[in-house]
């Protein structure tokens, strides 16, 4: 067994030593991380400062907490976060990294502030939002800039005057303050949003999104934001409603009132005081507002503020010192005109130099596709002609057989029509015979009865005029009411009986008043002329494809029939000739064979009655 080494164990013992104080300050760091970004989360710059300068007295500062410690500084408004920004540029991190994000949005920030042209800092705007929609790493501080990023491209537009894009992205952040549940924020861009309604002349939006913020700003005891917010409602007021009631007076002065109970600077606190006639002290105010205008390079405040002066000058008939003012007015108006039309110029320069580079590389390629194109050219043609003309002989013959079939279809369904308009008269004219011999014979109680049948079968005819199908048991129930008013017409010489074999009533269709042509013929031509006691069986039955209706009387019979009627005997009856005609029509629709035959029945050698046999196919489907 050989001896164990002194030196060697206590080189083991250092290095377990080493790796354990390694695993102590990862942890370490770790945890002051998160409390660093915690306080990022709650825009607390001074607890973020601490402890990153305790992390920096513990180890030597990388790169993401030197931007970090840029970060602090930039939420505490201390310009030294100048300097550690200034030491990186665009390519010093890779995309995606936390180091990438704060780099970007620092300079973004910067910029704004600095007044510089808006190409400059929109460029680390799209940057650092690219950066927060697809790095899946990003604490939730970093995440949460989203809002800010839109917020700022909508200032941004708006500046250059172009409210339509502003609008765009204020919503985008609007969306945002929402999802992340920051009332602040929503209060914020709704009054923005207001502002860029108000230019816009959508008066009504504008009111919405004031309102909006005010009520927010109210429920969060935000007393800078309920001043922005009255303001904004009076000057909506002046410029929507003319101000007819002065109603902007008392809004101005309600956030004046605020301003100077709770000690704050009110943008507008010379409006009050120029209603009230109070014009040299409104003219202070104004000049005052112009000074810290001019202080912050702030053009349209300025412009704001000239144009109050002028008014405060006019009113105490000070008139050189107001044309004055107003000429300055017009210096501001044109100096932001001016700002524009070179933002705008250089704006268009820059995209035109970007358009040509682009142009020059698609005639390139564009060229060379034309080239490969010629060479194909020649054996193309051939074929692309053949097609064409192939495909217009197709399309021609299948638009000439659908015009045909369609005219085929109109045409079949206007003789069915036609038919069934034929009908109805023919039904009601039946209908009406028997109630006026009722009422002819006295028999005023049948007759009323008669009438009510009559008026639930006009009902149902009307129901049905318009119905290619009706379902089998309402054909069935309008029988039975014809039938009711012939039996009372003869004084209940005539019985009828239906029978249905287990059929489904409700789920077989039928053309409505298909079968009454048939009845109306057993009573006229079979039990009328007969001394007997008239007798009428309806049956229906059915095999997988047909229905068969059976109508069955026991009249003198169909032969003795004819030779009674020979002045009709050449002529069929109008009811069975519109029956045909619909049979017709039925076999055409549906592509299936129906039939219709009338036999005599004898006994003996002698007619005992007429059967009269309906085949149709079976329908299934709704009307």
């Amino acid at each position: 067994m050989k001896p164990i080494s002194l030196n060697n164990q206590f080189f083991s013992l250092k290095q377990l030593f080493s790796i354990v104080l390694t695993v102590i300050t990862l942890f370490s760091y770790g945890q002051k991380n998160h409390k660093i970004n915690q306080s990022f989360l709650l825009l607390d710059g001074e607890k973020a400062l601490f402890l990153i300068n305790e992390a920096e007295q513990e180890n030597e500062l990388s790169n993401l907490l030197l931007l970090k410690k840029a970060f602090s500084y930039l939420l505490l408004a201390d310009e030294r976060y100048l300097s550690i920004v200034q030491q990186f540029n665009d390519d010093s991190f890779e995309p995606q990294s936390e180091a990438y994000f704060l780099y970007h949005y620092i300079m973004s920030v910067h910029l704004m502030q600095s007044n510089k042209k808006s190409s400059e800092f929109a460029h680390y705007i799209f940057k650092t939002l690219k950066c927060i929609k697809t790095s899946s790493e990003l604490p939730a501080y970093a995440t949460r800039k989203e809002f800010n990023c839109y917020n700022n491209l909508s200032y941004i537009f708006h500046q250059t005057g172009d409210d339509k894009t502003s609008e765009k992205y204020l919503k985008l952040a609007y969306d945002k303050a929402v999802e992340f549940n920051d009332s602040l924020n929503i209060s914020l861009t709704s009054n923005n949003l207001g502002i860029i309604f108000k230019n816009q002349g959508k008066y009504n939006q504008a009111f919405f999104r004031y309102q909006e913020s005010l009520s927010i700003s109210r429920a969060l005891g935000d007393d800078v934001g309920i001043i922005k917010a009255l303001n904004n409602l009076g000057i909506l007021q002046e410029t929507a409603n003319n101000d007819q009631a002065n109603y902007s007076y008392s809004l101005y002065k309600k956030a004046q009132e605020i301003a100077e109970e709770n000690d704050l600077n009110n943008i507008n606190s010379p409006m009050p005081n120029l209603k009230e006639g109070k014009f040299e002290l409104a003219l202070s105010q104004y000049q005052s507002k112009l000074l810290t205008a001019l202080e912050t390079s702030d053009l349209t405040r300025a412009k704001s503020a000239v144009l109050g002066i002028a008014n405060c000058y006019d009113s105490l008939e000070m008139y050189k010192d107001s044309k004055e003012a107003y000429q300055l007015y017009l210096t501001f108006e044109n100096e932001l005109q001016q700002e524009l039309i070179n933002e705008k110029t250089k704006e268009i320069e820059s995209r035109y130099q970007l358009f040509e580079k682009e142009t020059k590389i698609n005639q390139l390629e564009k060229d060379k596709e034309l080239q490969l194109a010629k060479e194909r050219e020649n054996s193309l043609t051939f074929w692309l002609i053949i097609i064409f003309i192939s495909l217009t002989l197709i399309i021609s013959l299948l638009l000439f057989q659908k015009r045909l079939l369609t005219a085929t279809i109109k045409q079949e369904q206007t003789e069915n029509q036609l038919l069934r308009s034929q009908m109805n008269p023919h039904f009601i004219f039946n209908t009406l015979s028997v109630i006026q011999s009722l009422i002819q014979t006295e028999k005023y109680d049948k007759a009323v009865t008669s009438i009510g049948k009559f008026a639930k079968l006009n009902r149902n005819i009307l129901n049905h005029s318009k119905q290619k199908l009706i379902p089998l048991r309402e054909e069935i129930e309008g029988l039975a009411d014809y039938l009711d008013l012939q039996c009372m017409r003869f004084s209940d010489q005539i019985t009828y009986n239906f029978k249905t074999s287990n059929l489904n009533l409700d789920l077989i269709k039928i053309p409505p008043n298909l079968i009454q042509p048939l009845i109306e013929n057993s009573i006229k031509h079979g039990i009328l002329p007969s001394t007997n006691k008239g007798e009428i069986n309806i049956s229906f039955n059915s095999d997988e494809k047909t229905l068969i209706c059976v109508v069955q009387d026991n009249g003198i019979g169909y032969l003795n029939s004819k030779q009674l009627n020979t002045n009709e005997s050449n002529r069929e009856s109008f009811g069975i000739s519109i029956l045909k005609g619909r049979l017709s029509f039925l076999e055409k629709t549906y592509k299936q064979e129906t039939s219709f035959q009338i036999e005599e029945l004898t006994q003996n050698g002698h007619a005992i009655g007429t059967k009269a046999v309906l085949t149709l196919p079976i329908i299934k489907e709704h009307a």
